[in-house]
């Protein structure tokens, strides 16, 4: 049998599991955790765009605006995942 202070530790480590799984806590779940697995699509991202010295040519700004689509589709997945998008799901 378990004293109190063990079964209150217990309940605690509980309830911060469930908060890290967004199964408990505010309906945004602000602290879900995120697995890696989740992250592999910004992992995975290859720069289109670099750096330049001088003014940016159209070629150039497609390459960023390329990039920066990639970026925000990857932030949308993981939102998506999440199941609390503040981006709208698609």
């Amino acid at each position: 049998m378990m004293d109190r202070e063990t079964q209150r530790e217990i309940e605690r480590l509980r309830e911060q599991v469930q908060l890290l799984a967004g199964e408990r806590g505010s309906a945004d779940k602000s602290k879900t955790a995120i697995r890696r697995g989740e992250l592999r699509a910004l992992a995975s991202l290859e720069m289109k765009s670099s750096q330049i010295s001088a003014a940016p040519t159209q070629a150039d700004f497609n390459r960023l605006q390329a990039d920066v689509a990639a970026i925000y589709a990857a932030f949308v997945l993981i939102s998506n995942l999440l199941g609390n998008a503040k981006i709208p799901k698609l």
